[in-house]
């Protein structure tokens, strides 16, 4: 099987999120306000489906291999071409952290065996 990755993101950490406390319920909510965001909003062509808000996010190897927490990625939001070729380009947080997981390689499935056919009579005949 491939390997996977973990994410351990911190949602406050991205762009344009705030935490905001509800006047009604006293809960505190994380809100994510698009336009202060690098995130791409999509509104949806029917009216009984939500608008979309999707989040583009990097996952990059950590150059010394893992850390003493066994993460072996950093998770951020990516800059843009401009961005990086600027004289200041924008120095992101890193949001989080990713542990990759390897299973090792892919074992052939053993066959099933099918069931003979004098065991299906029997089976057929139990009363359940």
């Amino acid at each position: 099987m491939p390997n996977k990755l973990r994410l351990n993101i911190d949602l406050a950490k991205l762009q344009g999120a705030l935490w905001f406390t509800s006047p009604k319920t006293g809960e505190k909510c994380l809100v994510i306000v698009p336009s202060r965001s690098r995130f791409k909003a999509y509104a949806s062509k029917k009216p009984d489906k939500a608008d979309s808000l999707y989040a583009n996010l990097e996952v990059v190897p950590l150059k010394n291999g893992p850390n003493d927490r066994e993460d072996t990625h950093f998770v951020v939001e990516p800059t843009t071409k401009d961005e990086r070729e600027s004289r200041d380009p924008p120095q992101l947080p890193i949001l989080g952290s990713a542990r990759e997981y390897d299973f090792g390689p892919l074992r052939p499935k053993a066959p099933q065996e099918q069931m003979p056919a004098s065991s299906m009579d029997e089976v057929d005949e139990c009363d359940f």
